[in-house]
């Protein structure tokens, strides 16, 4: 089995251990949509295009 020290838990977001051995609380990580980066790129394009 590979070591943990370099591998990112999924759950809490810090290094040092598996996800399955994880005793912390999950991080929350805001990111943006799917919908609104492609209404993004549309409107970029569109005002590209006049």
């Amino acid at each position: 089995e590979p070591s943990s020290e370099k591998f990112r838990c999924q759950k809490c977001l810090e290094i040092g251990h598996w996800t399955y051995a994880c005793t912390g609380k999950r991080k929350y990580v805001s990111r943006e949509s799917r919908t609104k980066k492609l209404e993004m790129k549309l409107n970029n394009k569109e005002n590209k295009a006049v």
